[in-house]
């Protein structure tokens, strides 16, 4: 569900911000992809 929340709010240009445990939170691959899709949006990125 938190991989979906970064990728969409990416898209829609929204700043999201999750709590959750460590083994719990987006890996490098997610996160990496939310960022391209930040940056081909014109949305930018972290």
């Amino acid at each position: 569900m938190g991989d979906s929340l970064l990728i969409g709010g990416a898209k829609m240009g929204m700043d999201v911000r999750l709590c959750a445990p460590k083994h719990a939170v987006a890996d490098a691959r997610i996160q990496d992809y939310e960022n391209a899709v930040a940056k081909d949006t014109g949305r930018g990125s972290r």
